[in-house]
């Protein structure tokens, strides 16, 4: 939980004027599940958990790494909710990840390569990985990076209200056990973590082209 309160990081570019635009009326989609059909390119790992330098390099690799493998990238489905990013196939619906939204730190539509959107995201085993996702548009890539930055405020909004109704909760039982005989002790309460489980859609797809 300690990583997710940090400060999400959105990287800079072009699309960050589109954030203030963005605004309430993407909030119910994106709790329900805002879905985006494109090409997985590939993932690779990273020092850092957060950085406009380490995204764009490891954006750069993930690229390189796909021309010369040679093969097609994978049509996925990527869905961005609060609680956090899925990523099925296309073809099968199998599913290649499912990552919680405290796991991601980092969200960029890069400048170089203007219709890929990728994340950066704390692995199980405490790695930072940085995914990479190709659309056919420019802006296609802009909307999912700012849908997954409002996934992430809305788990933020969640969060706080959920630590506010318990700290309520918690005053008003320790009033109801109050005596006035009785001398009062103050407690700390544990901190609790909530727990995270893990329609822009176009009929042309992208040929791995950039």
């Amino acid at each position: 939980m300690s990583s997710f309160l940090k400060a999400f990081t959105f990287g800079k570019g072009k699309h960050e004027k589109l954030s203030e635009e963005w605004g309430e009326s993407i909030k119910e989609p994106v709790n329900e599940g805002l879905p985006f059909h494109c090409k997985y390119i590939g993932s690779t790992l990273v020092e850092k958990s957060s950085d406009d330098a380490t995204t764009a390099d490891a954006i750069k690799t993930i690229v390189q790494m796909a021309k010369i493998s040679g093969r097609d990238a994978k049509k996925v489905v990527l869905t961005i909710r609060p609680s956090g990013i899925s990523c099925k196939d296309l073809l099968n619906d199998d599913e290649i990840f499912d990552i919680s939204i405290y796991r991601i730190s980092y969200c960029s539509a890069d400048a170089n390569y203007p219709r890929v959107v990728a994340f950066i995201a704390t692995n199980l085993n405490e790695t930072h990985e940085c995914h990479a996702f190709l659309t056919r548009k420019d802006d296609i890539a802009q909307a999912c990076a700012l849908t997954i930055s409002q996934a992430f405020a809305i788990a933020f909004e969640k969060y706080q209200m959920a630590m506010k109704e318990k700290a309520k909760n918690g005053n008003s039982t320790s009033k109801e056990n109050e005596s006035p005989s009785s001398t009062t002790t103050s407690q700390s309460s544990k901190s609790q973590t909530i727990g995270a489980s893990t329609l822009i859609d176009f009929n042309t797809e992208p040929e791995f082209v950039i």
